[in-house]
């Protein structure tokens, strides 16, 4: 089993990410592209390696080893809460088409359905 560490590819990804905003942008934006990156992209990329980690497609280090492959098609309910998930992630990242107030609410619910996944438990 490949196990891999949220913490170092998190940080290789905002490197990559700060590299290129610095390549297309100029070395003066590199600084605040790490910024960016936490507040623009940091939920949804460690909520894909949570997933990851509850569908068996990768071990993260950081997440309960009893929370690895827990979510198969064996156990329907939890199979819905994770197209629950994938669903809330989607309605959230389409930027302009919901309230603040809404997409507030979806993040919110999503933070809960994932917890409730990674603790093992059903809705």
């Amino acid at each position: 089993m490949n196990k891999a560490s949220l913490y170092r590819e998190a940080f290789e990804e905002a490197r990559r990410f700060q590299d290129d905003m610095a390549r297309r942008l100029g070395n003066d934006f590199a600084a605040t592209a790490s910024m960016e990156w936490n507040r623009d992209h940091w939920w949804t990329w460690a909520s894909d390696r949570a997933i990851q980690h509850i569908t068996g497609e990768r071990f993260w280090l950081e997440l309960d080893a009893k929370s690895f492959a827990s979510v198969t098609r064996e156990n329907p309910q939890r199979m819905r809460m994770l197209q629950r998930l994938r669903d809330l992630q989607n309605q959230v990242n389409q930027n302009g088409l919901n309230s603040f107030e809404h997409k507030e609410a979806s993040r919110a619910e999503w933070a809960r359905i994932l917890n409730r996944l990674l603790d093992g438990m059903n809705e």
